[in-house]
This record gives structure tokens, sequence and C-alpha cells, in this order.
């Protein structure tokens, strides 16, 4: 598996693989806010594959995405190597703002990791490569949100050294249940 920096080209593959998350998932992870519900997930799915692969060629200072890649190679009848396959198992993003002044020296990060993959050190490994670039980039703090019972990204977020920062208790709804949202920070200096 290697991770890499999300490219154009990788829209239709991006795409694939916010429909192959589960609702549970999709959930969690907060950034689509519930769009990719099944009434919609295609698209939505479409939408959002589009929307990130184009801000990362628009806008570049303002936000980079990477993708966790998983390489598969298939062999023939006669047991020689035949195609191939490769497919996105996590996406995660950092959020830029060098055009506000006072938010120049921090940026937002979303990570979201395929059902399959969870548990598996693909978070991880997304993780090490944006806070590998945040630095580089000489930001000073990293900061995301979360729902309070996403434990397993808690504990991913916690083990990289971050920090609950608030909840917002009642700040989202679902299906008419309250939903709590945790806000963590990583402060680099």
């Amino acid at each position: 598996m290697i991770v890499r920096e999300l490219e154009t080209t990788d829209r239709d593959a991006l795409h694939a693989f916010f429909l192959s998350l589960s609702d549970e998932t999709i959930t969690q992870f907060n950034r689509f806010n519930g769009r990719l519900g099944p009434v919609n997930r295609e698209p939505a799915a479409r939408a959002m594959a589009d929307l990130q692969t184009s801000l990362i060629s628009r806008e570049p200072d303002e936000e980079q995405g990477w993708v966790a890649v998983e390489n598969f190679s298939f062999r023939d009848a006669s047991g020689q190597s035949g195609a191939v396959y490769s497919e996105i198992v996590g996406y995660g993003f950092l959020r830029f703002s060098p055009h506000r002044p006072t938010q120049k020296w921090t940026c937002s990060l979303g990570i979201v990791v395929k059902d399959e993959y969870q548990h598996h050190g693909v978070g991880s490994m997304l993780m090490a490569v944006m806070l590998t670039e945040a630095k580089k980039r000489g930001m000073r703090k990293i900061y995301l949100q979360c729902y309070s019972d996403n434990f397993a990204a808690i504990k991913l977020y916690r083990s990289c050294g971050f920090q609950l920062e608030a909840v917002f208790k009642k700040q989202e709804w679902l299906d008419d249940v309250p939903l709590e949202v945790d806000s963590w920070a990583l402060f680099l200096r």
C-alpha cells in the first residue's frame, strides 16, 4: 500500500471510493454532513470527487489531498503476472487559509478510510503524510472536528498528539437525535 498526493486523474477512482463507504462511515466522516445518504449517494459522491480533484488543481495553496492506494495484481491461468489494479482505500486532506491573516498558520484536516481497511494502519499512514506536509508548510496548529462517538478516529487523533479543545453539545442532529461534535487540535509550535 502507498500513500500519494491526490491527482486530478483520480476523480473516477475517488468517486468509486466514496460510493463504497458504508452509511456509518459516511456519517462519521462529518465533512459530508449526510449528503451521501442512500437517496442521493451517486450524485453526491460524484460531486465530492469532482470537487476534491478540482480543488487541488485550482487552489493548491488552499487544499491538498492524499490517497492511500492498494495495488492488486492478477495472474493468468498459466501463472504469469497479469494486469495490476489499483483501488483507493483511504482519503485525507488539509485545508489551508493563506489569504486570511489570522489563520495563515493553521489548517484543518479530514480523513476517511474504507470500512474493510479500518483498524489496519491506513489512517495512521495518511496522518503521517499530512502531518509532515503541515510541518513543512510551517503550520502551527492543525484542527479537526469529529463526532464524540467516533472512537476509532479519536484513538488515532490521540495517538498522533491531538488534544481535545471543545465539545459542542447538540451541534448536529441525525434522525432527530442530537450529536456531540468534538474539536481536536495538534499544536506544532
